[in-house]
């Protein structure tokens, strides 16, 4: 089977990959391919068609800066909006010519002699390029905890981001798993249709009134029409946003405080129920986990067809789950909103840098160690978008991702200005920015002592940025050349290799 040459492989085509081959093309680089393990393009927008799918960041934030959509719907666009939105972008800047589709990344090698990556997809075809870009995403591996007796269930049971549209919940008894981002917007629509809705929590979320609307066709136009008008209401919502990262920075600050006040106001408000009031009133820090926003979900539970078991699953049997009480509850389906394997972010591909060094290897045990959630010492060349440390719990990721996305382009340009040449960060300076890092921690709400997925299991935070992302912006606007090495190829040693 022929080997596939390219300047860059981009792995993934949701934001991240079409952002950073639209940005390639751009900047004048046509010579590159993107490997999409589906048949289109759009990532988790793509994969999320579940009932009421929508973002939980307003539509003209969460968006790329330089392709505006004057016509959004509503100011929190749907999942099939946002989706069309990235095919609408791969479009217009001829990005489906690079992908190829029902490709799966199996494995990426580093060769330093020739400086360039190879790499293998799950059916044998080889490539090679002298960049990689990893645009895998953090959210694109659905995890369904293995309970006791799951295979012995007789009824449908599905994750969220594998929704079986085939399924009808008229005169149904449906068991819902888990109370996180996708359950509050899927829980309301099932219980209009179901006999009964059973939700098993293990945490009651923070739930904040979600202040959606449509767009009017005034608004529209203003936002087509008007210079600078969609521009200024954007950055509104951005600051907006980086205005109540305060209330997360400190845990002790007056407007952290009146956060959660008015969030059990808003809960005392509308449950007038006090045991379902107490189930779902949250027992962490506002933020420790990602605070979610709705304004059906608290009313969708007062229903008299919804109950909230707050002990969790034990086991599932043929027709249903067992609490942790040891409470048997009928379920005729079960919905899984548990979330993503996030403990992967290489999603199962064996990644091999300098001196045949294995990332899967160095990251065993969570220990998500990068440069600015971009660079990995000891795989030069290669470069991860919404990688170790660029999440956010308050604003847009896309914001990030351009950040990188820019960032990228200047260390391509870098690397290629001399033949064979790649850059590669310096293991100390990888080091220093993570104690770094690691340091604005303590103090802030997500170190306050919830259970997320934003932790490891050493209790370290490999998923947020924990500061304002106008300061990573910033810093990621140049690259610091002290902090990396310039080689050709040809120059390097085997003892150099070993000895990164």
């Amino acid at each position: 089977m022929k080997e596939q040459q390219a300047k860059v492989i981009i792995v993934g085509s949701g934001f991240a990959g079409l952002g950073m081959a639209i940005r390639l093309k751009k900047a004048g680089w046509h010579d590159f391919i993107v490997l999409e393990r589906a048949d289109d393009v759009g990532g988790a927008w793509r994969e999320n068609s579940y009932p009421a799918c929508a973002c939980d960041v307003e539509s003209l934030l969460y968006s790329f800066s330089f392709e505006p959509k004057h016509d959004w719907s509503r100011k929190f666009a749907p999942s099939s909006e946002i989706h069309e939105y990235l095919r609408h972008c791969a479009r217009k800047y001829d990005i489906y010519s690079h992908i190829e589709f029902s490709r799966s990344l199996a494995s990426a090698e580093f060769d330093e002699h020739s400086g360039r990556w190879k790499l293998r997809d799950s059916d044998g075809r080889r490539y090679n390029s002298q960049f990689l870009i990893s645009a895998l995403g953090p959210l694109s591996n659905p995890i369904i905890p293995p309970f006791d007796g799951l295979g012995e269930f007789e009824g449908p049971a599905f994750h969220s981001a594998q929704w079986d549209h085939s399924v009808d919940f008229k005169d149904k008894h449906v068991a819902i798993v888990g109370s996180g981002a996708s359950t509050i917007q899927f829980l309301p629509k099932v219980a209009e249709q179901a006999k009964s809705v059973t939700l098993f929590q293990r945490t009651a979320p923070w739930v904040m009134p979600k202040m959606d609307r449509p767009f009017s066709a005034r608004e529209k136009a203003v936002f087509k029409w008007v210079p600078g008008a969609q521009k200024l209401w954007r950055g509104l919502i951005y600051w907006r946003a980086e205005l109540f990262l305060n209330a997360l920075l400190n845990t002790d600050s007056w407007m952290h405080r009146y956060g959660e006040r008015e969030i059990k106001k808003y809960i005392a408000a509308v449950i007038p129920d006090p045991e379902l009031r107490k189930k779902v009133t949250p027992k962490f820090s506002l933020g420790c986990k990602r605070t979610l926003l709705s304004t059906d979900y608290y009313p969708a539970l007062n229903r008299d067809n919804v109950s909230v078991v707050d002990s969790g699953v034990k086991s599932i049997y043929a027709n249903g789950l067992i609490d942790a009480n040891g409470k048997k509850s009928q379920a005729d389906v079960i919905l899984f909103g548990t979330g993503f394997r996030v403990d992967d972010p290489l999603s199962g591909v064996t990644v091999k840098g300098l001196g045949g060094r294995d990332l899967g290897e160095e990251w065993r045990g969570n220990a998500f160690t990068s440069y600015y959630g971009t660079a990995i010492s000891g795989y030069p060349n290669m470069l991860v978008l919404a990688g170790p440390n660029t999440g956010i719990g308050h604003t847009s990721l896309v914001y990030m991702i351009e950040q990188q996305i820019g960032y990228a382009i200047n260390y391509l340009k870098k690397a290629d200005s001399i033949d064979n040449g790649f850059l590669d960060v310096r293991q100390e300076a990888q080091q220093n920015f993570h104690d770094t890092l690691q340091a604005k921690f303590p103090g802030t709400v997500w170190a306050a002592g919830c259970e997320s997925w934003y932790l490891t299991d050493g209790q370290k935070n490999f998923s947020i940025w924990p500061s304002f992302t106008f300061n990573y912006a910033r810093q990621m606007r140049r690259l610091r050349m002290g902090d990396y090495q310039l080689r050709s190829a040809g120059e390097i040693t085997g003892n150099e290799i070993l000895a990164q």
